[in-house]
């Protein structure tokens, strides 16, 4: 009898963590924006923008940042405009529509555009 308590003790609380932990073994992926349709509305005196469609091709998400400089083509650290947007509850394979303002001096000429993304506030920002 004590040798079936004992085995008890010892066996119960192993299956317990074991079912327990079984559902937490994945790992699931960060989101993965893929950017695309984007219009720049540079010469608007009131709210320069740019506006497109983000698609979540990773895992889903609370929330993330997306985050867009204009740039010097020669030089991405000339800065002229930046500007970002958000989005929460972003599903995988989800798609939507964004528009940001675009903060600074609109370039005279040529221009690049990069962008990144993040999932804590304010960490995409340039």
């Amino acid at each position: 009898m004590r040798r079936t308590v004992a085995f008890m003790l010892l066996v119960l609380p192993t299956l317990l963590l074991s079912a327990c932990s079984s559902g937490n073994t994945s790992t699931s992926s960060p989101p993965k924006l893929e950017v695309t349709e984007l219009v720049f509305d540079l010469d608007d005196p009131v709210a320069p923008m740019v506006r497109g469609w983000a698609s979540n091709v990773g895992g889903s998400a609370q929330y993330v940042e997306l985050a867009f400089k204009i740039t010097a083509p020669e030089d991405e650290n000339i800065i002229y405009m930046s500007g970002w947007t958000n989005f929460t509850n972003f599903k995988r394979g989800e798609k939507r529509a964004f528009s940001a303002v675009l903060i600074g001096q609109p370039p005279e000429g040529d221009y690049s555009y990069h962008w990144r993304t993040s999932t804590t506030p304010g960490g995409a920002a340039y």
